[in-house]
């Protein structure tokens, strides 16, 4: 039966171990520093306990953007952060993917993941192992196309294997 294997596999792939370190710079967003792009760090709806990445939409595609460094003999990276829709949030197009995840190489062709953010005022966090041995940086970045609302981040996390 091949989904033991499969399911070892993706449970290596996807579950962080405690203690490793987190290549993102300011992933929890607590400080300021890491990131650049559309959008500021601010607490969370009014809390002061927590703060998140805000990425205001409007006419234009927006985005922010973080390079994170490697030594080349990690095998995966396994990314993952939070999203959620503020209550106004409306797409300009529905029918276009409303969040797009890039990451590339130097040298290397840029690849994407496709996110459609639907519910309002939920978290949801996504999860995603990217094949990085022989790298050393990787540049990721966070699209999204025209739109009203705000989209809030937290918890980025990259996690090398």
């Amino acid at each position: 039966m091949k989904t033991k294997p499969m399911l070892v596999l993706l449970a290596f792939c996807l579950l962080p171990l405690a203690g490793q370190e987190n290549l993102f710079r300011n992933g929890d967003l607590e400080k300021s520093g890491g990131w650049k792009g559309d959008g500021r760090v601010m607490a969370e709806n009014g809390k002061t306990d927590n703060k998140v990445w805000a990425m205001p939409l409007g006419p234009k595609l927006k985005s922010f953007s973080q390079t994170i460094s490697l030594n080349g003999k990690q095998k995966v990276l396994v990314v993952s952060f939070r999203v959620r829709a503020s209550e106004d949030y409306a797409a300009g197009n529905p029918d276009l993917p409303l969040l797009e995840m890039r990451f590339s190489a130097p040298g290397e062709p840029s690849y994407s993941r496709q996110i459609m953010v639907t519910e309002k005022k939920v978290w949801r966090t996504y999860t995603y192992p990217i094949a990085c041995e022989g790298y050393k940086s990787i540049a990721f970045s966070f699209w999204s196309p025209d739109g009203r609302g705000t989209l809030e981040f937290d918890d980025f996390a990259a996690i090398a294997k």
